[in-house]
């Protein structure tokens, strides 16, 4: 038998390092997105141009963590006008009303100041005088760039300083609460004289990772075989506590069922790939343990808990998050963390006991943006959705007896006097790819 060490020499090299994302086009993608502002003829004078990764020009500029923001600021001055100072900004705020709003992230470049002198003049530039006396005239352009950091230090209320990572951009109808970043070009023109300015805002997503795989799911994920349970790899899962449900199959007798959920650890899931789920399930019944073992007749949810607020998305058992989800955050009094809930059974044929709660369990997750070191997640078993995974096992059962295929397709083992279902499942986060 070869030893964990030599199995874990067999994993690609890149899984002893830093943690890699997933990087396709988008990448080396270079929008440009442009701003102005014009004159009364509708002729631009100040233009802003901003390169991203954003899919169009017509999109908001939008950058990952280690990713620069950069681009370029051009004037176009028919006549000469006094500007002191040319400065570009970047600013982040948490806004929890139209009145309160706190800046958290503010860095500053000066583009071009007139203690400077006179900047470079475009080869175009035939306005340009032949000496510099204060006041500019023709065509200018100032390069820039920016990287956001990994953390910012904000003062709770007690007044020390804590650090936190630099949130995402959040904006949600449901809530009050809205994280924005944007990028500001200002045209300082000194005292009794109006400035100007040309911003726009942008996305900024930060760079998350999850924690290592169990040996065994890694070496699962590269053969490209089905994970192993949670009875054979007790490292790579978390069993919750076994719960039980009471009520009625078909209006005709009460039945009990008792049922224990794991999730795959560690507890953190890259959005774009797969969560993986074992559930459990033993009843006497066995015709009630068919029921209830129907991938459509299992309730799992993702719910978004954000301060009082929780949305829920949910297929059969399959939960499709959608592809602007924000990942795990927190800054200050603001946070977004998800659960995976597990209702009790919903199926026609079954009815739960009144008296009992919906909810059975939660287990609280984290989302993150990037994958973890070593092999990418497989969605193995969301390829089989419940349809087609229903439809085998009708199949499988048909004209059989004593239903050995039904009982083989389904997982079902004797256990004493208890018949044990073990469904097995993977919850699908759609493809966010860097």
């Amino acid at each position: 038998m070869q030893s964990s060490t030599a199995l874990r020499n067999d994993l690609p090299a890149h899984s002893q390092g830093r943690p890699l994302v997933e990087r396709n086009s988008a990448s080396r993608r270079r929008t440009e997105h442009v701003y102005t502002l014009t004159t009364g003829t509708d002729k631009p004078w100040a233009i802003l141009t901003v390169f991203s990764r954003a899919r169009e020009s017509s999109q908001l500029p939008s950058i990952f963590e280690d990713d620069e923001l950069s681009g370029t600021f051009k004037l176009e001055l028919e006549r000469e006008d006094t500007i002191k100072s040319v400065n570009a900004i970047v600013v982040g705020q948490l806004t929890t009303s139209a009145t309160d709003a706190y800046t958290f992230l503010q860095i500053h470049k000066e583009l071009w100041s007139v203690s400077r002198g006179e900047p470079p003049i475009l080869p175009s530039n035939n306005a340009a005088t032949s000496t510099f006396n204060g006041k500019l005239r023709g065509i200018f352009r100032w390069p820039f760039s920016f990287t956001l950091p990994a953390n910012v230090s904000i003062k709770t209320p007690q007044g020390r300083a804590e650090s936190f990572r630099v949130p995402p951009s959040f904006s949600e109808r449901m809530s009050r609460v809205h994280i924005q970043y944007q990028l500001i070009v200002q045209i300082r023109r000194g005292k009794f004289r109006i400035d100007s300015q040309v911003s726009t805002v942008f996305g900024f997503t930060p760079l998350t990772y999850p924690g290592p795989f169990s040996l065994a799911r890694q070496l699962a994920y590269l053969e490209r075989r089905p994970l192993s349970g949670p009875d054979t790899d007790r490292a790579g899962w978390l069993t919750l506590a076994a719960v039980q449900v009471k009520g009625r199959v078909f209006s005709a007798r009460e039945v009990t069922a008792t049922c224990q959920l794991s999730l795959a650890l560690p507890l953190c899931y890259t959005r774009g790939s797969v969560l993986p789920c074992s559930l459990r399930i033993q009843c006497t019944d066995t015709q009630a343990l068919d029921l209830l073992s129907m991938p459509r007749s299992i309730d799992l949810k993702q719910d978004i808990h954000l301060r009082d607020v929780i949305r829920t998305n949910r297929d059969g058992c399959e939960v499709h998050l959608p592809r602007d989800l924000k990942p795990t955050c927190h800054i200050g009094k603001f946070i977004l963390h998800y659960s995976l809930a597990f209702y009790t059974f919903s199926t026609l044929a079954f009815s739960p006991k009144a008296d009992d709660p919906l909810l059975l369990q939660t287990q609280q997750v984290e989302i993150v943006t990037a994958f973890a070191p070593g092999p990418k997640p497989l969605g193995l078993y969301a390829l089989l959705n419940a349809s087609k995974f229903a439809s085998r096992c009708k199949n499988a059962a048909d004209g059989v007896e004593d239903r050995g295929k039904y009982t083989q397709c389904l997982g079902l083992q004797e256990k004493r006097k208890y018949k044990t279902a073990v469904h097995e499942f993977s919850l699908t986060l759609p493809r966010f790819s860097l």
